[in-house]
């Protein structure tokens, strides 16, 4: 795992495994700052696991995760969901050869024992930068709710003018990720806006073609 600035200069670089043969797929920036890679890891001709890995920002484990059987399990992309867990996409393949089949796993509230409590029960509101920005043409947005709240979020072009409206309707305490796609949109700036209850914010954010 490797992470760069703006320029594509290293920041840092880590390696995760040992003697076995260990495959990075997918990584993503988690809402603490974090990320969560999902691969697969196996021994030479033996059915190979699922293998999550958690980090924090400097990229240091905070825990890892195998999840697999008697056959070949893979991990090719891994999301936040609203709920605070993942969603992870793989793929199931007897050991040998055969078809691979579809694998579509949920994992519970990420329960890391760095402060366990607060990644499950959200104290504040809070609107996240959202990643990657700039983007083209789609982009995640994630944001924090302390209690139940008619919610809305609005995308703004630099005149002011909505061109998106991502979510209008009352939602659950927690935290809640959201895609937004810019495919009809113009390069430049725009604002995205989060309003719940008394609580407003705004953040900007960057299409780029």
């Amino acid at each position: 795992m490797l992470k760069t600035d703006e320029k594509g200069d290293i920041l840092w670089d880590k390696i995760f495994g040992g003697t076995d043969e260990e495959i990075g797929s997918f990584v993503q920036q988690t809402p603490d700052g974090g990320y969560i890679c999902v691969g697969y890891t196996g021994k030479k001709y033996s059915p190979t696991d699922l293998w999550l890995i958690r980090t924090d920002s400097n990229g240091d484990t905070v825990w890892t995760k195998t999840i697999g059987g008697s056959i070949d399990e893979k991990g090719y992309c891994v999301k936040n969901t609203s709920g605070g867990g993942y969603i992870i996409t793989g793929s199931k393949q007897p050991v040998g050869g055969g078809n691979p089949d579809v694998w579509l796993i949920k994992i519970d509230i990420d329960l890391s024992p760095i402060d366990t409590e607060s990644q499950i029960f959200v104290h504040n509101y809070q609107l996240n930068q959202n990643y990657p920005n700039p983007f083209n043409p789609c982009t995640t947005i994630e944001f924090n709710l302390p209690k139940s709240e008619f919610t809305t979020l609005k995308v703004y072009n630099i005149l002011g003018k909505e061109v998106s409206s991502i979510v209008s309707k009352k939602l659950n305490q927690g935290n809640h990720t959201y895609q937004f796609e810019g495919k009809n949109l113009a390069s430049g700036i725009y604002y995205y806006q989060l309003v719940a209850g008394d609580f407003r914010q705004v953040k900007k954010m960057i299409l780029l073609r």
